[in-house]
This record gives structure tokens, C-alpha cells and sequence, in this order.
């Protein structure tokens, strides 16, 4: 299962920034999850949340948007840590984009990121195509295992993370991948 919807806007609408990019992770994978758990006669499997590099630092652009994202991370990874995870079968992972030339990008303005207009180009210009994101998720998916990792993916290239605090025996290992 993926969760892979966001939406930005720091104005008016920031109440449902926090509905979508937060609450509808919660809920879709509490959902999946359900369905999927092998302890309940399901099949086990894995769930990957498209996080954001918003999800890892913090930016004065866009707070209520990082702080739906820091609060998605926080979810996945109390979820690695869950002690009867294993009995699951449930992998959890994240990947962490960088700006992606996608409809939210586009349609970003002055009324929906704060500082807009002197930051622009700096984001236009870290901005990588969708397909950049394809490939990486594609790459993360065919780890052998995937628990607690996080995939940063920047115009760089991607960069693989071990989430924080996640110690339950076996866990996706950086130094491993591919």
C-alpha cells in the first residue's frame, strides 16, 4: 500500500493540509494494515508513505506543511517500533522527495507558501521530474528488507536513511542497499 497524497497551503485552507497530508495517512494505513496483517489471516506486506524532505527538516516556507510530514514520520516510525510488528508481517518505509514537477508544485503561489516569490527559484531549480521518484521507490521496493528505512530523493540522486530509534530486530540496513 502507498499513501501518497499532499497537498500545500499555508493560508486559509492550512486546516486541510493537516486532513489529507496527516490524517488520511493514519487512517489509510490503519486500513491497510487491517486487511494485510498476517497475526488476522492476511498476507502481510509492506507500506510505504511518501514523507517529503519537508518531513525531515524544517522550513519557514511551508511550517503546517512540515509539521504534518514530521508528524507522518513520527507515525511510521512508532509503527516500526511496535513490538508485535514482526507477528504482522507489516513492513513500513518512507520516501522523502525533494520539490517533484507535479500539479501541487505548479500550482504553488504567494497565498500558499509563505516567501514564494524570493524562494522560487531556488525551488524551481532543485525540482526533479516524477519519474526521478518512479525509479527510487521502484529501487526501495526491491530491498530484500524494508522496515525503518527512509529514501531521500533529491536531484542528486537518493540517498537511503535508517529511521530513528527503530530497534526490533531485523530492520532495513543502509550499507546493504542495492
Amino acid at each position: 500500500m502507498v499513501n501518497n497524497a499532499a497537498i500545500v497551503n499555508e493560508g486559509s485552507g492550512w486546516q486541510r493540509v493537516i486532513a489529507i497530508n496527516l490524517t488520511a495517512v493514519i487512517v489509510g494505513t490503519k486500513l491497510a494494515a487491517a486487511h494485510m496483517r498476517k497475526d488476522k489471516g492476511g498476507k502481510g506486506g509492506r507500506i510505504v508513505s511518501t514523507l517529503s524532505v519537508a518531513g525531515l527538516v524544517q522550513s519557514h516556507m511551508t511550517p503546517v506543511y512540515c509539521a504534518t510530514k514530521h508528524g507522518v514520520r513520527a507515525y511510521i516510525t512508532g509503527l516500526c517500533k511496535d513490538p508485535t510488528r514482526p507477528d504482522q508481517g507489516i513492513e513500513y518505509a518512507m520516501i522523502a522527495p525533494d520539490a517533484v514537477d507535479t500539479p501541487m508544485f505548479q500550482s504553488v503561489d504567494s497565498n500558499r507558501v509563505l516567501f514564494w516569490d524570493e524562494l522560487k527559484d531556488e525551488m524551481k531549480r532543485r525540482m526533479m521530474k516524477p519519474q526521478a521518484v518512479g525509479e527510487a521507490f521502484l529501487q526501495l521496493l526491491r530491498s530484500d528488507v524494508i522496515n525503518g528505512a527512509i529514501l531521500q530523493v533529491d536531484i542528486q540522486g537518493k540517498t537511503f536513511r535508517h529511521m530513528e530509534c527503530v530497534n526490533d530486530g531485523v530492520t532495513f540496513d543502509p550499507s546493504k542497499a542495492f
